[in-house]
């Protein structure tokens, strides 16, 4: 946006401007004040820096939404004293009278947030602070952290508080966690942990409840150590290792220091959008930790992609079987359904229930930081205990677990988890099959009907759909769409050739959703021709041709109209093949129309470092990077 608003003053060599007028960066408009320096085509922020958006006149309606941002840049580089505020106020009930001018008194929400910027990097103290106001005064401190930073590293004391926890520690130069990190509670006197630190590395924590106190130990030892930050996924990995030690007497690590940690993680990742946007600059603090760190082998990678296909069909299955209406009712009248329903239970509690969260580990990158060997330590046992309340009361009974004897009691780490799982599934499978059978035929049969009669009015509007467009639209597109014609027969066939009443209710289900998304990949597929030339409209402007002293249309910004055309488009052209999945179907809709919606954006805004990146730029995730967007649709390896 400022390259666009400043353009006419372009001029060769370095030139000292000013500009005073209506502004925009991230979300925020309003009105700026700032100098600049314009060198071969660069804007280059330099010197005073102001942007700021008050509308007095809200205050006695909806409130106003008032922010002001206030610093210094040299050469791009946010440095000096910075400031940001931000509001949202409404007029209090008391007002005076003062120099003719009227002050009224606001309540509502201030966040300030300020420190010393030095080559782009935070530097010295920074203080975040947001407090309701109640008529001008302060009503109540909602979130405060106070941290030492020396060009971007923590450093030192810090603090971090909000209405129910304050968490305070120090830093090394380095940015590792160091001494004593003591979180406490508004709630109780003392603090509630002390996590012991010994540059990055966690050597325990002690825990204070009530009437009681335990440590927690962390590492004695660091295997191959590598530094990752302090986080969600720590606390995980910290989680996950307790859980694996030999004593079964380690008490679990609950702690909300993670939740703390990202509430200011949020904060300063609002100013890093808005000084990235606006020049250079690195604002994102980093609390470092030291961990042990075990890679993945490729093996184990193979065996943790099944685990997580086969996870998901389990926890689908015994999810479908344990909410089923159907059952909840046929269980009242036959104890066999009690039965299986109380061993679906069981098998959940026991091994459903646990391989989701390793699945879900695996995908957090949890696993590669604990040691895998007892990550499953347990043998799994050949009979599982059953109690549920019969027809005549309280019924004990066993159920033998089907492939017991198939299981390989050698293995162990991430193979014994997949075979775990594989294990899981067979029984689960096989008690579905049973219940399927048990459900009265003709009602999951209507059920079906219904469905399938649904599935065939969508297939056939479809069809007719696709057999339009594909003889209007041109060839790369047609491809496309042909692409999603045979896709529409491969998932019907694989769909008649299930067996069981079950399995296709649960298809029918995903069909539905499927076919649905499928038209609206076909349609925006249509559109696509009409996109481009809509883009090119758009980022067409009337310049006067002083040779020829008349108005000629001229496309800028072609770098980004040209990745559009010729590298996005393409590339989720070729992606839209018959054998991707209904959810690759969703992920390459929804990108196509957020890819359109943030170039029709661009138009309006400063893209002259993303023109410049996409000079050499071909590769389409990248080129997304550039524009802002996170892709949904990941492209399959292999």
């Amino acid at each position: 946006m400022l390259l666009i608003a400043l353009q006419p003053l372009l001029a060769k060599g370095q030139t000292t401007q000013h500009y005073s007028g209506s502004f925009t960066v991230d979300s925020y408009s309003g009105l700026a004040e700032f100098d600049y320096l314009l060198d071969e085509g660069d804007t280059i922020l330099h010197g005073d820096f102001s942007l700021q958006k008050a509308q007095p006149q809200e205050l006695l309606g909806h409130g106003d939404s008032y922010f002001s941002f206030v610093g210094f840049f040299n050469q791009n580089l946010p440095i000096g004293e910075w400031k940001f505020e931000f509001g949202k106020f409404k007029a209090g009930n008391t007002a005076t009278l003062a120099n003719r001018q009227y002050q009224v008194n606001v309540s509502g929400i201030i966040h300030t947030i300020s420190g010393t910027m030095k080559e782009g990097k935070p530097d010295g103290q920074w203080t975040v602070k947001m407090e309701q106001l109640k008529d001008s005064q302060v009503e109540k401190l909602l979130f405060e952290s106070i941290i030492g930073f020396d060009k971007g590293i923590p450093q030192q004391s810090f603090s971090i508080e909000n209405e129910s926890l304050t968490l305070v520690g120090r830093f090394l130069r380095d940015g590792l966690a160091h001494d004593i990190w003591e979180l406490y509670s508004t709630d109780a006197l003392g603090s509630m942990e002390d996590w012991h630190f010994d540059e990055g590395k966690l050597k325990n924590i002690e825990v204070q409840e009530k009437d009681s106190s335990y440590t927690i130990q962390g590492y004695s030892e660091l295997t191959q150590p590598t530094i990752i930050n302090l986080d969600k996924q720590y606390i995980d990995i910290l989680y996950l290792q307790n859980q694996l030690k030999d004593t079964s007497a380690n008490k679990q690590i609950i702690t909300n220091m993670d939740d703390l940690l990202a509430e200011n993680a949020a904060h300063y990742q609002k100013i890093d959008d808005i000084l990235s946007e606006l020049g250079d600059s690195e604002f994102m603090p980093e609390f470092k930790v030291k961990v042990s760190h075990f890679p993945l082998s490729e093996e184990e990678k193979k065996s943790l992609s099944t685990l997580s296909k086969v996870s998901a069909n389990c926890s689908g299955v015994a999810r479908t079987l344990l909410e089923s209406t159907q059952l909840k009712i046929l269980k009242l009248a036959d104890d066999e359904v009690k039965y299986y329903l109380a061993v679906v239970a069981a098998i959940d509690q026991q091994y459903v229930q646990p391989l989701a969260q390793i699945s879900t580990y695996h995908q957090q990158n949890v696993l590669e930081y604990v040691n895998r060997n007892k990550l499953w330590p347990q043998t799994p046992d050949a009979e599982l205990a059953i109690a549920y309340d019969g027809s005549k009361g309280e019924i004990s009974e066993s159920y033998r677990m089907k492939s017991f004897e198939e299981l390989d009691t050698a293995l162990v780490g991430v193979a014994k988890v997949e075979q775990i799982a594989q294990f899981t599934w067979s029984n689960l499978d096989s008690i579905n099959r049973v219940l399927d059978h048990k459900l009265t035929q003709r009602e999951r049969e209507k059920e079906l009907e219904a469905k399938e009669e649904h599935m065939v009015l969508q297939v056939t509007a479809l069809k007719e759909i696709l057999d339009s467009l594909i003889t209007v639209t041109p060839s790369a597109e047609s491809k496309a769409l042909k692409s999603l014609n045979e896709k529409i027969d491969q998932d019907i066939q694989a769909y008649s050739a299930l067996e069981t009443v079950a399995e296709k209710s649960t298809r029918a289900d995903q069909l539905i959703l499927c076919l649905t998304n499928l038209k609206a990949l076909s349609t925006t597929l249509a559109e696509l021709p009409d996109r481009s030339a809509q883009i090119k409209e758009t980022y067409t402007d009337a310049v006067w041709n002083p040779f020829t002293a008349t108005l000629m249309d001229e496309e800028g910004k072609k770098r980004i109209t040209s990745a559009y055309n010729h590298v996005l488009i393409p590339y989720y052209l070729k992606a839209t093949q018959a054998d991707m999945s209904c959810e690759e179907v969703n992920a390459v809709l929804s990108d196509l129309n957020s890819i359109y919606k943030r170039v029709i954006q661009m138009k309006e805004e400063d893209t002259y470092k993303i023109e410049k990146k996409l000079r050499k730029e071909q590769e389409p995730i990248r080129i997304m990077a550039l524009f802002g967007i996170q892709p949904a649709y990941q492209k399959s390896k292999g």
